[in-house]
């Protein structure tokens, strides 16, 4: 089992690099955004059209450093002259790469990866907080984030939406791996000032069932705390 605990990794802001098409900026907004909540530092490959020498060292140095290579699988990615030329780069770095197949299946350097498929909703939009969803329980399962991440980034979910996803994320892991009393007492420390997490019946709920099931070792501190804050 991959070691879970906070450590290094998560000391330090993993770094991950979304290979996109200038047209498909936003999709790739969404997701830099919503992993940033969980203290990932993101780089979108093309927010602009033009791509000058300038951009294209700034590209490679960032593939270089990068943890996670995230390429957005769509036509226009496909027809961009840059974007397989970055995944070539990543393959060759060695980098863990994690493609999202939004309208194409891996090819090429690519085909060796199982690509994320993206939850649609029922008009056929893609669900982003469902699909951001599926790419950090995969990074958690390969050991990029760690439970203190996960933690970060339910206590700062800034929508219901996010909330509930996120809340779902955290059970997961507490369900599979557990979580220590440190982070126990950080999660509720946290989320005491979170107003969505209070307002999110989802949620709330999860919160309540983490705490009865951690309650008992939490110290007398935290447990005053959040009884003064109305959690318990």
């Amino acid at each position: 089992m991959v070691d879970k605990s906070p450590g290094d990794n998560s000391l330090e802001r993993v770094r991950a690099f979304i290979s996109n098409s200038y047209l498909d900026r936003s999709m790739a907004t969404k997701i830099r955004n919503r992993l940033g909540e969980y203290g990932i530092s993101v780089y979108i490959a093309h927010n602009e059209r033009e791509v000058s020498p300038l951009i294209r060292e700034k590209i490679l140095e960032n593939i270089t450093t990068t943890s996670v290579f995230i390429p957005l699988l769509t036509k226009n990615f496909f027809a961009s002259e840059w974007t397989m030329q970055e995944c070539g780069a990543a393959v060759a770095l060695a980098k863990l790469i994690v493609p999202v197949s939004i309208e194409a299946d891996p090819v090429g350097y690519l085909s060796k990866y199982a690509g994320i498929r993206p939850v649609r909703d029922p008009d056929g939009s893609i669900n982003s907080e469902a699909l951001c969803n599926e790419i950090l329980k995969l990074l958690y399962t390969k050991g990029i984030i760690v439970t203190a991440d996960v933690i970060r980034g339910f206590t700062n979910a800034m929508t219901f939406t996010e909330a509930n996803y996120a809340a779902e994320f955290l059970k997961d892991v507490d369900e599979t791996d557990g979580i220590s009393i440190e982070d126990a007492t950080r999660l509720f420390t946290a989320a005491m000032d979170n107003l969505i997490l209070k307002g999110s019946f989802k949620a709330s709920k999860i919160l309540a069932d983490i705490l009865e099931k951690y309650r008992g070792s939490l110290s007398r501190e935290t447990m005053e705390q959040l009884s003064q804050r109305k959690i318990l």
